[in-house]
């Protein structure tokens, strides 16, 4: 695939007190799903991309066991105030280390991704700086892993070109959830400055704990366009001993490959 030079960064400093007691001596990225830590799963589609370096993790919770995980081309940088920051907090962290003149890929680490839904990311030629995969089948995913799928679910909206209006709010109804975000998000080489800014302006304003719908949501309020690539499948979160549970049990029943392949 030929896509622009591309600084991924893999934001992983949480503790992920959800996933107790697979975290008590761990970071929430090397918690296995099926046999395999999250982590290798997503080094190894973004590798099916050709994503290999520059490659950057933010670690915090046990970030010695991450530097121990780490191959050898991976940089890890550290939040030293991963337990009272969030998401924007650990971006901002990696500023300094992400190459002048590169497009930013930007992933969580506790999801699981097909190497097709970053394609679909990196392949985007418009004009939009900043750009993000939106799943559009979220609601059989989130009927298989709670019961209750309306109580977690977020507002995605977006207009008839697919640039998103609105996100990460609790809905008044499905009406606005168009999709889900993925977190995975691709910043072009020529916004990064104005993204820098907002992402000071944002824990400025909105403290340390702010999330990266937050960051979204400024950026479009301050008239960058974001951009949604609707995708369907091809992701799974791993937020919850539930989640887990959950996905090991349909591994086991020979159905996970309906919502995403391992």
């Amino acid at each position: 695939m030929i896509h622009p030079p591309t600084h991924t960064v893999i934001l992983a400093a949480g503790q992920g007190t959800r996933l107790r007691p697979h975290t008590d001596n761990q970071p929430k990225c090397m918690v296995p799903l099926c046999g395999v830590p999250l982590l290798e799963r997503l080094l190894a589609s973004l590798s099916a991309c050709g994503l290999t370096q520059p490659l950057t993790l933010v670690g915090g919770y046990r970030v010695d066991v991450l530097q121990q995980a780490a191959p050898s081309a991976v940089s890890v940088i550290i939040n030293g105030a991963y337990d009272t920051t969030n998401m924007v907090a650990s971006l901002a962290c990696a500023k300094p280390a992400v190459t002048p003149g590169n497009d930013l890929l930007m992933c969580y680490s506790d999801i699981v991704v097909e190497s097709r839904v970053l394609q679909a990311l990196l392949a985007y030629q418009g004009d939009a700086p900043v750009v993000m995969t939106s799943l559009s089948t979220w609601q059989p995913l989130w009927a298989a892993r709670m019961a209750n799928p309306l109580a977690d679910v977020e507002t995605f909206v977006m207009d008839a070109d697919q640039k998103v209006l609105s996100l990460g709010q609790v809905p008044n109804g499905l009406g606005e959830v168009q999709g889900q975000f993925m977190g995975v998000v691709r910043i072009k080489a020529a916004a990064l400055p104005a993204v820098w800014q907002q992402v000071a302006t944002v824990l400025a304003t909105q403290g340390p704990n702010a999330y990266m719908t937050d960051l979204l949501q400024a950026l479009i309020d301050n008239g960058l366009p974001v951009q949604a690539i609707p995708v369907a499948g091809g992701w799974l979160e791993v937020d919850s001993c539930e989640d887990l549970q959950c996905y090991e049990n349909l591994a086991a029943q020979g159905v996970l490959g309906n919502y995403c392949q391992l």
